[in-house]
């Protein structure tokens, strides 16, 4: 279904300041450190199926009402991109992508350390396969299925140690700090992976993984990058911020 897609001006310029994410929800979140960009599918006014070419950089000031401006989340997937879903969290919309080619890419200068945010639900483990990637590179900043369900992996040119805490048909917030030796791969607020996972730059963000590898079957509906390696008191903050915000 090919529809049109509409800013939701409540989301795109009534807020002003991460703490306001998602509107009304009494969330607060510190926002030192936000850089290139925060988005969220809440930032679309769509039918339910209907394809998503673009989910505006919510960062404030940072791109105007045309799109695509600067540092926006773009589509890669061509014919059949990732699907709008009307309630796809507890009455708020997440993006559908469909694990064959959906991916959605944006440029922003983001180099180590750095921490990053995300609220995805995964539908299908094929071990390999991309929930979250970088600029065009493998392993500059990726979180992967590995191994059997429901084992995940970070990597920024060196591979995590295997986190299970991941599980299909559930929404997770999965946070991970590239930071050389000290990195992090967290989801929810579950025991934490650690250890050296690569010195690679992210230079971006793609959900639904990397350039020109195979990508995840999954719901998204938000991510958050930061340009400082949060310490471990403010990964739970921000996490239990985030879940509270979505109902997770």
């Amino acid at each position: 279904m090919v529809a049109a897609l509409f800013l939701n001006q409540s989301s795109k310029f009534g807020i002003t300041d991460i703490d306001d994410y998602p509107a009304h929800a009494g969330v607060n979140i510190d926002r030192t450190g936000i850089v290139g960009e925060w988005y969220a599918a809440s930032a679309l006014l769509a039918a339910d199926g209907a394809q998503v070419s673009c989910v505006p950089n919510m960062t404030p000031g940072a791109s105007s009402a045309a799109l695509p401006g600067a540092g926006d989340l773009l589509s890669q997937s061509g014919t059949g991109a990732p699907a709008y879903v009307n309630n796809g969290l507890n009455g708020a919309p997440s993006i559908l992508l469909d694990g064959t080619n959906d991916r959605m890419l944006a440029l922003f200068p983001l180099v180590q350390p750095c921490t990053l945010y995300h609220a995805i639900k995964p539908l299908t483990f094929v071990s390999g396969e991309r929930l979250i990637g970088t600029q065009t590179a493998l392993q500059g900043g990726d979180i992967f299925f590995s191994g059997t369900s429901p084992n995940v992996r970070a990597s920024a040119g060196t591979q995590s140690g295997l986190n299970a805490n991941l599980t299909l048909g559930n929404w997770h917030v999965v946070a991970t700090v590239f930071n050389g030796a000290s990195s992090v791969l967290r989801i929810d607020n579950t025991t934490e992976t650690t250890g050296d996972f690569g010195a690679n730059n992210p230079n971006g963000l793609t959900i639904g993984g990397a350039l020109a590898v195979a990508t995840a079957h999954m719901e998204w509906a938000a991510s958050f990058a930061f340009n400082t390696a949060h310490d471990g008191a403010r990964r739970a903050a921000t996490v239990a911020a985030i879940q509270a915000a979505l109902g997770i």
